[in-house]
C-alpha cells in the first residue's frame, strides 16, 4: 500500500495537461493545436501542452507505470494525476490531492525506488526540467508533484 501511496501522486505529473473533459485527444495525441517538435516545454503554450502530453508523455509513462505493477496502472487518465484539476481545466501542480512528502520520513521500498530511478529522470528529460538540487531547492523532483508536508 505504500509502494501505491508512492507511485500514484507521480502519476499526477503524467496526465498534467494530457486532456480536458470537454477537449478529448484522440489516440496520436492530436487536439488540432499547433505543433510542439520545436518547442520545449517551457516554450509551449497550455494547447501544445496537452498535445505535447497525450503524444510523448503518455504512452512512455503508460508503458513504465504498466511494467512496474500492469493491474494498479493498467490506465492512467487526467485526473489519475490532476484529480479535480482535470475535471476543472487548471492542471496545477503541485496537486492538492496527492499526499504531501515529508522528507523528515521519505518513503522507501521499490515504489520509492522506482519513482527515484525512471519516472523523475524520464519526466525530467520528458519537461525540459533541471533536476532537483538539494542545495538551492530548485528543479524537478517530488515536490513538482507533491507538496511537502509541514
Amino acid at each position: 500500500m505504500t509502494q501505491l501511496r508512492v507511485i500514484a501522486p507521480f502519476i499526477a505529473l503524467l496526465a498534467l495537461v494530457a486532456c480536458t473533459k470537454d477537449d478529448p485527444v484522440d489516440e496520436t495525441g492530436e487536439t488540432g493545436e499547433t505543433a510542439t517538435e520545436d518547442l520545449t516545454w517551457p516554450e509551449m503554450d497550455f494547447d501544445q501542452r496537452k498535445a505535447y502530453m497525450a503524444s510523448d508523455v503518455m504512452p512512455p509513462m503508460q508503458a513504465a507505470f504498466a511494467g512496474y505493477d500492469a493491474e494498479a496502472f493498467e490506465t492512467i487518465t487526467c485526473a489519475t494525476c490532476h484529480g479535480a484539476g482535470a475535471e476543472d481545466g487548471s492542471f496545477t501542480m503541485p496537486a492538492e490531492h496527492l499526499y504531501p512528502i515529508d522528507f523528515a520520513d521519505f518513503p522507501t521500498g521499490d515504489g520509492a525506488d522506482f519513482m527515484m530511478n525512471e519516472v523523475v529522470p524520464q519526466m525530467t528529460t520528458l519537461l525540459d526540467a533541471e533536476p532537483f538540487d538539494s542545495s538551492t531547492g530548485e528543479g524537478f523532483g517530488c515536490i513538482s508533484c507533491h507538496t511537502a508536508a509541514e
